[in-house]
């Protein structure tokens, strides 16, 4: 699964709903990082994709204290 990780406008974070089950290259995939692309600027800033973690696995950085 691939997640858009948003963007920020005017110095503020703008979340993306965007998900995507495939693959990295697939059309649909770059059609989206393009739409992203045709709006950078100076005032707009594209944080790109990311691969969340598993479900169930701790990454350690849950704010939870031991």
């Amino acid at each position: 699964m691939i997640i858009c990780k948003g963007s920020k406008k005017d110095h503020k974070f703008e979340n993306c709903l965007f998900v995507y089950d495939g693959n990295w290259g697939d059309a649909k995939l770059v059609e989206h990082q393009n739409y992203h692309e045709s709006l950078e600027n100076e005032n707009y800033c594209w944080l790109g994709f990311d691969v969340p973690q598993t479900i169930g696995r701790h990454s350690g950085r849950d704010g939870k204290r031991n």
